[in-house]
């Protein structure tokens, strides 16, 4: 595999109007200007218009799955449509090399009247492949999809889950340059998103085929892909890791706390939340097992004795664990100015999610808020596979980001007598408390 640049994006804009009919005028002035007065860029917004989309350039390269994040309505669609060449940018320039993919929207390319097996052909053309060369993908095709007795009924009768069967099995099969997907992959069940995965990880291991993948389920995101392009509002927040892309997007999704002094709350403040790995550097990420180091810097403006601090760090399922001075009363005699107080959970077992620490403190008495709670005050992730944490499951990395966050030492025992203990366990001395 070698790892040529597929798509590079140079400075890419692509503005819309709001108005209908401003809409079709401002095309009919752009298309008489490009073929009558002049070529050339146009950054000036006129009445009623607003950039969907400004200054975004990146590279994609063969063998390369990038996932594309953002908030709804931040241009991840405009931007495939881009690079599908369904509209053209108003400012930069996109090159793309090689047949383009697309899964853009869910049965988008079907013809409803058609049936499964001639919207396969249909499809396969679009991409580029003779009937040729679709005849001797037709079995690969049909196997992979599942739907071969399905395959002489019209797709306008297909559920919305057979649709996606059938067109990311071609795409999938026609093995294009580049296949860009949006969404479609949070329909199906939950074999079908296995062999999904295991297609794209093998696109991503040994095939030349570049992907983008659109989703907003960011455990499919880090499962998936190797890099990420973050959109806000139209431009690029974040582009590069994954896993740094992912916490930056959760972390804006919680919303940055104003740092103003607040009049019910004069005496002190939280001023930020700073997660530190073993080495004491701050960190956004940590492996499984490793201690979860967490600095509350507080500013108290005035001598506050015997406060009572509290750290919980939750994931998607909410609230998991946390450790409160309410319950423990270990707690410092008093706090003045600027300082740190340190949370340290020991050797936590956390899946390969994203999780939020919320921090709050409470008077001498335990009555009254000092600090009213800061929810999601840092954001972290938990970085690896199931493998690296010796689940042996063939589904195991499918499920890892979307099951519970946390896990325990446990057993099966079974009705004929014999228990199991999953492979983990044995090594559960590196987890013990000490």
């Amino acid at each position: 595999m070698n790892n040529k640049v597929l798509i590079k994006a140079e400075n890419i804009s692509k503005k819309f109007c709001r108005a209908l009919k401003k809409s079709l005028w401002y095309g009919v002035r752009d298309i008489a200007g490009e073929l009558f007065r002049r070529h050339g860029e146009n950054r000036e917004l006129r009445s009623k218009e607003f950039w969907a989309l400004q200054d975004v350039s990146f590279e994609l390269r063969r063998g390369e799955v990038m996932g594309l994040i953002g908030p709804n309505g931040t241009g991840k669609s405009t931007l495939l449509k881009l690079l599908n060449g369904l509209i053209r940018p108003d400012t930069g320039r996109i090159t793309v090399r090689g047949a383009v993919g697309a899964l853009i929207e869910l049965g988008a390319g079907f013809d409803p009247l058609l049936t499964g097996l001639e919207n396969i052909y249909i499809n396969g053309a679009v991409l580029g492949f003779s009937k040729t060369e679709i005849d001797r993908k037709l079995d690969s095709i049909i196997e992979f999809c599942g739907l071969s007795e399905f395959m002489e009924m019209p797709v306008q009768n297909y559920s919305s889950g057979m649709k996606v069967r059938l067109g990311f099995a071609v795409a999938i099969q026609c093995e294009p340059d580049i296949l860009l997907i949006d969404e479609v992959l949070a329909v199906g069940d939950a074999a079908f998103q296995a062999k999904c995965k295991d297609a794209i990880m093998r696109m991503k291991e040994d095939s030349d085929t570049a992907v983008i993948l659109v989703s907003h389920n960011m455990n499919a995101i880090a499962g998936y892909c190797s890099s990420a392009l973050y959109l806000r509002d139209g431009r690029i927040k974040y582009y590069g890791d994954v896993d740094d892309a992912l916490v930056f997007y959760e972390r804006d999704n919680t919303a940055a706390r104003s740092k103003e002094v607040d009049p019910e709350f004069p005496d002190m403040c939280v001023e930020r939340v700073v997660l530190r790995d073993r080495f004491g550097s701050a960190t956004t990420t940590l492996a499984s097992g490793e201690d979860i180091v967490v600095d509350v810097c507080y500013n108290a403006r005035k001598r506050i004795p015997r406060p009572h601090f509290w750290v919980s760090v939750s994931s998607q399922h909410g609230p998991m664990f946390a450790a409160n001075m309410l319950l423990d009363d270990l707690r410092p005699e008093y706090i003045e100015g600027r300082g740190v107080i340190t949370c340290v959970f020991r050797r936590a077992r956390l899946l390969p999610q994203t999780f939020k620490i919320s921090v709050g403190v409470r008077d001498e008495e335990g009555s009254r808020d000092l600090q009213p709670a800061i929810r999601g005050a840092a954001v972290f992730r938990i970085v690896g596979k199931a493998a690296d944490m010796s689940m042996t499951g063939r589904l195991a990395d499918l499920f890892v980001g979307t099951t519970t966050s946390m896990q325990v030492p446990y057993e099966w025992r079974f009705m004929d007598g014999s228990v199991a203990t999953p492979v983990w366990i044995d090594e559960e001395a590196e987890y013990e408390l000490v």
